[in-house]
């Protein structure tokens, strides 16, 4: 009896530990705070993360040990080639993949139900406050920002961005938009797929469920155009190929209709001939004069595709590492590329991106085998997307999925939402 009640205690407490690692890692991928992308909250997460880890009597990977002999060796490799590395950021880069691979290890399968369960609850917080912010945007952008206005070294973009960590204001260009708690509406977005593709797969495609509905309705807070091609267009699809014929063919006519419904908001519409409208302004941003009123300019999707594959075809084996002034910029203005899939090509080259894209292929292929389901092509296209939009190289949660299919069982028997046994 009391030995039981100790185990029961044990695995209560574990439970616990996973939930809070990826409460931490979710937090360090939102970008919504200083205290989110501060350096010292990494190395303080990740302190905790190797005490658990090593609490817990674990062992590193031999896939692990192989990336980080080889990212060493590629590092040697640019500063052989440029004359000198950013030894820093190279490093600090190191750190986050490290953070990621810990926090995935002992988190286990248990990840899937906790990174669920934190977005529902983050999703139920945020549709309120998305009202407030459409019907009160003054007082609610005030109170959103009471606490970086009130602790000074919590001040970040004041004037136009406002965050209480679990919603975010961003008042520059998504007034009439929801960012949960994440950085930006896009950024939110992309992490409710993610939540919905989960959810989806560990219910057989059952989308009748409380979870789903909150999370669809916040992701159409967002007013993301990424995000409504994957929820109206790519996952009807990834349902479609697990269906019967009869429901193939609706569901083909289904999306056709979406498809052209969504083309006619007007924010998607803008939207895309904004972006395709970069692919001829590409050049004259390479090479306007410094602008005093803007620090830096956004080179677009399109845009950011263009210059970052010019940079590419230049160093296609191993790319320019973390030696961002060796690409191509703007003597006079930052440009901002936001093509993440372009952006992993120039920076890590063939070798690299193949190493990315390959291991999120393979989280995919166990995911659905483990649930004996089909569309994997779909499943690594939405991840194409998700990238083409957004650079999320550098966030730990995105970092996590390169190694996420280490902790998925192989053996059905196991239970899928608790790498731990639980105490009879």
């Amino acid at each position: 009896m009391l030995k039981n009640r100790k185990s029961f205690f044990h695995y209560s407490k574990v439970n616990k530990e996973n939930f809070i690692l990826t409460l931490l890692l979710l937090f360090k991928s939102s970008q919504a705070s200083v205290l989110a992308f501060s350096p010292i909250t990494t190395i303080i997460f990740l302190i905790y993360t190797f005490y658990v880890f090593k609490k817990r009597n674990l062992k590193v990977d031999k896939l692990f040990k192989n990336f980080s002999f080889v990212y060493l060796i590629i590092s040697f490799s640019y500063l052989l080639s440029f004359g000198w590395i950013d030894i820093q950021l190279t490093i600090y880069i190191y750190i986050k993949l490290l953070y990621a691979y810990l926090s995935i290890k002992i988190i286990g399968s248990s990840f899937f139900e906790n990174f669920q369960k934190i977005v529902f609850y983050g999703a139920l917080i945020s549709i309120p406050m998305f009202l407030m912010q459409i019907l009160f945007y003054d007082l609610t952008f005030k109170l959103v920002g009471l606490i970086q206005n009130t602790i000074p070294f919590l001040e970040f973009r004041n004037d136009r961005f406002a965050n209480i960590f679990v919603f975010t204001i961003e008042g520059y260009g998504a007034i009439f938009r929801n960012s949960g708690f994440m950085w930006e509406p896009k950024g939110y977005a992309n992490i409710l797929i993610f939540a919905i593709l989960i959810n989806l797969i560990q219910n057989k495609l059952n989308f009748l469920n409380k979870r789903i509905l909150i999370y669809f309705i916040a992701l159409i807070t967002t007013f993301s155009t990424t995000g409504y091609i994957i929820i109206f267009i790519l996952i009807p699809l990834f349902i479609m190929v697990n269906k019967n014929i009869f429901t193939k063919i609706s569901s083909s006519l289904f999306v056709l209709f979406i498809l052209f419904f969504i083309s006619q908001l007007d924010f998607m519409y803008e939207k895309i001939k904004y972006e395709t409208t970069l692919i001829n302004e590409y050049e004259t941003l390479l090479h306007t004069k410094r602008d005093f009123d803007r620090e830096s300019i956004s080179l677009g999707r399109l845009g950011s595709l263009i210059v970052d594959y010019n940079d590419f075809i230049k160093r296609p084996i191993f790319g320019y590492g973390y030696q961002r002034s060796e690409r191509t910029q703007n003597p006079w203005i930052k440009l901002v590329r936001v093509n993440g899939f372009s952006d992993v090509l120039a920076t890590y080259g063939l070798v690299g991106s193949l190493f990315y894209f390959i291991y999120y292929r393979k989280f995919f292929s166990k995911l659905l085998t483990y649930y004996n389901l089909k569309g994997l092509n779909i499943l690594f296209l939405i991840t194409l997307v998700i990238y083409f939009a957004s650079t999320l190289t550098a966030h730990p949660i995105w970092m996590s999925f390169l190694f996420i299919h280490l902790i998925i069982p192989k053996n059905k028997n196991e239970n899928f939402n608790n790498s731990l046994s639980k105490p009879k």
